[in-house]
């Protein structure tokens, strides 16, 4: 077995653990009787279904690295578990008694935003790493459009205003999902 398919055995066991309590969670926002659920919380959930797949997919860009050291391996399985820290922040212990999912999402804003600007600091880490040959790949709007991403996670972290959120989970989950489909980047001639 290489390092990379040793390294990837570990990730996907977090990223399936996160998948599953991902799907958990929305199966009981779906059937849970007197469960208050708030669109915003629901699409930062449906978000994560379309990235948690496309985490494990660009982790694959990792298959050729020849050279590991374990700062280098360390620094992907922290990236692995911070996404599961994720979705533990967005979906609370079903045994924490939570009912609404609106007055939840803004009491918890703080840790669901700052691990979501930490997911974007380490992709930005992640990227680079990957080489010369990534980042030309990603085009030159990458870095600037990760540094609005954390502005903006930033932002949301602080303030509980639901026009805010609102305008934030849509303009994030359009752009994010178009990106990592590669219309955004085909649309402005970035690959």
């Amino acid at each position: 077995m290489t390092t990379f398919e040793y390294l990837a055995v570990f990730v996907s066991i977090v990223i399936g653990l996160a998948v599953v309590r991902l799907l958990r969670g929305l199966i009981e926002l779906a059937t849970g009787e007197g469960l208050e659920s708030y669109w915003v919380h629901t699409a930062w959930l449906a978000y994560h279904v379309l990235w948690l797949p496309y985490f494990w997919w660009f982790t694959f860009g990792w298959r050729n690295q020849s050279d590991w050291t374990y700062p280098l391996f360390f620094f992907i399985v922290a990236y692995s578990m911070t996404a599961y820290a994720v979705i533990a922040a967005l979906l609370p212990d079903t045994r924490s008694g939570v009912r609404d999912y609106e007055e939840y999402f803004y009491r918890a804003r703080r840790p669901i935003f700052g691990l979501l600007m930490l997911v974007m600091v380490m992709d930005g880490i992640d990227s680079a790493l990957k080489g010369p040959e990534n980042l030309e790949r990603l085009g030159p709007s990458y870095f600037p459009i990760l540094g609005l991403w954390i502005l903006g996670h930033f932002v949301a972290s602080l303030t509980d205003s639901r026009r805010y959120h609102a305008v934030w989970v849509t303009v994030y989950f359009t752009v994010q999902t178009l990106w990592s489909m590669g219309v955004w980047a085909e649309a402005f001639g970035l690959r």
